[in-house]
């Protein structure tokens, strides 16, 4: 069955959050969604896993020195102290961490301030429906450094008040309705659907529909080609894109380091 998951979403249990849990649930289930991760700023969410037939993902959004860290399928509360530490306790749970909205204060596009860090994280928000409003192409961005570092990627609203929940979900088929399947389909990674219904703030939303399905290592496959980087942008619909990056996945494209489908196709 498939399942579709909005996997940053905030409660009252975060300072600015606007919304009870059962309330994000209801608004939830009315929009489609399947299941939510309530994500609220250093706190683990302890609730029960399924509110008004919705799953809920207990996670929480660590603020760090390089940034925004989710963690998600938590099993008990996590004190943020350093990074390396904070990143250990996730996985000791085994949680997953996930790189939140990275580039939505970042216009370079550069990779640099990532580099210490890739290695401890298993996936990246390559979709955050508020991080286009504070940069028009971090979202792009994002997607291009997970497909770069071949990490996960992971959806979200990062939703803190009731119209915005559902603006961003991943999409996965799994056999049974538990955490336990979502969470190890998520792991099995690269071969799941990641979209944002239509919509967006006026301008902010670079490719209408963010659909994308990233097939793992090989060939660059479809009618991209592997040519310049700003060839690759606009085959991507990606004209915003740091050339940093565009210009490192350029040269990793012509190495034949990946394969990935980009379409523009409503997500229902």
């Amino acid at each position: 069955m498939k399942l579709t998951l909005d996997l940053h979403v905030h409660s009252d249990a975060s300072f600015d959050g606007r919304m009870s849990v059962r309330q994000i649930a209801l608004l939830a289930k009315a929009r489609g969604i399947d299941g939510v991760a309530i994500c609220d700023h250093d706190v683990v969410y302890t609730g029960p896993t399924e509110v008004e037939g919705v799953l809920i993902i207990p996670g929480a959004e660590f603020s760090t020195e390089h940034g925004h860290l989710l963690g998600l399928f938590l099993t008990a509360p996590i004190q943020y102290t350093t990074w390396k530490e904070t990143v250990q306790a996730i996985h000791d749970q085994g949680g997953i961490t996930v790189l939140a909205h990275p580039y939505q204060n970042k216009r370079s596009g550069s990779l640099e301030p990532f580099r210490p860090i890739l290695d401890d994280i298993d996936a990246v928000e390559t979709w955050n429906s508020r991080a286009n409003r504070k940069y028009p192409h971090a979202n792009d961005n994002a997607f291009i450094l997970a497909l770069m570092r071949n990490k996960l990627s992971t959806g979200g609203s990062d939703a803190h008040v009731p119209q915005e929940v559902g603006r961003g979900f991943l999409t996965v088929d799994v056999e049974e309705r538990t955490l336990a399947a979502v969470k190890a389909q998520i792991l099995g990674g690269l071969t799941h659907d990641l979209a944002v219904p239509v919509g967006g703030n006026a301008g902010s939303l670079v490719l209408g529909v963010h659909d994308v399905q990233i097939k793992g290592l090989g060939q660059l496959t479809g009618e991209l080609g592997a040519g310049p980087a700003h060839q690759l942008a606009l085959g991507l619909g990606l004209a915003g894109v740091g050339v940093h990056i565009l210009d490192d996945l350029a040269q990793r494209l012509n190495a034949g380091a990946y394969s990935f489908s980009h379409c523009s196709s409503p997500p229902h």
